[in-house]
């Protein structure tokens, strides 16, 4: 591949993945202006993000079929184009029941975008490419969920709540053009796959159902066995095992949950689980703490949180050629270890810290999420089969997925009633911030130590110096 195709094939791969990306994270600053342009409850306004969430869960699995149905550069244009129009409906909803049916559509585009943007690194990257392609397609989703608070503070001060939705659209409109340009064309390969609809079925409520649990423990004031997480929770599971149960026998399952069978991608997809956890947790934990502990309003906790970012974004360099000099798997653990470092001061911030600090810590803690987040993805391809590939990029959004969900939640009811919470309150939750941390670190110390020249899955088809459009 070409310096300039590899430079158009990242640019569109990132700028079209910014949009599902920053979406979560910047709408939800928003709920409160929601509630008081509908005039509903702070139960009711959460459905705007439960819906997304929802319909998002639902969709990745379907990614693989998708991908191998349509083909890679048809589908990411298909999934941004129902991203898009629901953007748009949702910056002209004229009622809340509107808005919300707006965002099951965003969802669904956003279900596929998410999964496809590494499963098309894998397929079209050749091993020159592959680190640097990785790399920066990695880089957005570490920096999103600290970018998406500041944006969402700065659309919202200027534009007023339709701003959260029409901040998007040009990010979508430019992934668009951009994967015209740039995205290979894959259309010779495709096949047609049977679709698993009894997986399916299985799947994608089981997903929503453990997605739904974890999201709702911080609205019953942190109480995990409210019956309104309990239940969902529990069929989530049961769902989930009996999906589990058929994919290991069904010959074309909806997703290959077999390749959990082999243990450098099993390890793998632990640690993305964590990895989700360390990126999800904390960022719902600061910005209430600045907020509700500090008085800060929702900009300024935006933010505070900049360093972070300028991290994640200082660390590229560097953890390209360290990875392939010491192996991705090593630099996993130093990337957990950097988060730990990064983290563990959190437990001593008080409303009297040293902003100049905090920051230090922070950037500290943005080094550790850009070092970890791309070698733990990349790994977890070792050997793999090009064939695999987008059943092993839908498991290993799912964990990542699962993992924030997870982190938020367990944060969430350690800090207990967020609306009653003290200084005290926050110093226990981040404590379990940090147990959670050090549980992601142990994990990480199971990856294979593969140079980044050894991973992918042999090399590219011809097509990648093609276009899609």
């Amino acid at each position: 591949m070409t310096a300039p195709r590899h430079r158009g094939l990242a640019l569109a791969l990132v700028v079209g993945g910014l949009a599902p990306l920053l979406n979560t994270t910047v709408v939800n600053i928003g709920l409160h202006s929601l509630q008081n342009e509908f005039h509903v409850s702070v139960s009711s306004v959460q459905w705007v993000s439960t819906a997304y969430l929802l319909a998002l869960a639902c969709v990745v699995p379907v990614m693989a079929w998708g991908q191998a149905r349509f083909g890679s550069a048809s589908l990411w244009i298909a999934a941004l184009v129902i991203f898009l129009v629901g953007s748009v409906a949702c910056a002209l909803s004229p009622s809340f029941e509107f808005l919300i049916g707006a965002r099951v559509v965003q969802g669904v585009g956003g279900g596929l975008v998410l999964p496809l943007m590494m499963s098309i690194v894998m397929r079209v990257a050749r091993d020159g490419d592959l680190a640097r392609l990785a790399f920066d397609v990695a880089l957005a989703t570490a920096a999103a969920p600290v970018i998406g608070p500041i944006l969402g503070g700065l659309v919202l001060t200027q534009l007023g709540w339709r701003g959260v939705f029409v901040v998007t659209i040009p990010l979508c409109l430019a992934g668009v053009a951009l994967a015209l340009a740039f995205l290979p064309d894959d259309s010779s390969t495709v096949d047609r796959p049977r679709f698993d609809r009894f997986g399916f079925l299985l799947l994608a409520p089981a997903l929503a159902g453990l997605l739904w649990a974890l999201s709702s423990t911080h609205r019953f004031q942190g109480v995990a066995l409210d019956d309104h997480v309990l239940v969902p929770l529990v069929g989530g599971a049961l769902l989930l095992a009996a999906f589990v149960a058929w994919a290991r026998r069904c010959e074309d399952p909806l997703v290959d949950v077999r390749l959990l069978g082999r243990r450098d991608f099993a390890w793998a997809t632990v640690t993305m689980f964590f990895i989700g956890v360390a990126m999800f947790g904390v960022v719902f934990l600061l910005p209430l703490f600045w907020q509700k502990i500090a008085g800060h309003d929702p900009l300024v906790a935006g933010l505070l949180l900049i360093p972070q970012a300028l991290g994640s974004l200082c660390a590229r360099p560097a953890t390209i050629a360290l990875s392939q000099r010491w192996g991705a798997g090593r630099m996993v653990v130093v990337g957990f270890a950097l988060l730990l470092l990064g983290t563990f001061p959190l437990a001593f911030t008080s409303v009297t810290t040293s902003p100049w600090i905090l920051g230090v810590v922070l950037f500290v803690r943005g080094v550790g999420l850009g070092t970890v987040l791309m070698p733990a993805m990349a790994v977890a391809y070792v050997g793999m089969d090009r064939h695999d590939v987008p059943h092993a990029t839908v498991i290993m959004r799912m964990a990542q997925q699962v993992g924030g969900a997870f982190g938020t939640a367990v944060l969430a009811v350690a800090l207990g009633n967020a609306a009653m919470a003290t200084s005290a309150m926050f110093d226990r939750a981040f404590w379990w911030a940090i147990g959670l941390t050090v549980v992601g670190l142990v994990a990480s110390l199971f990856l294979p130590r593969a140079t980044m020249d050894g991973l992918g899955a042999g090399p590219a088809p011809s097509s990648t110096d093609g276009k899609s459009g």
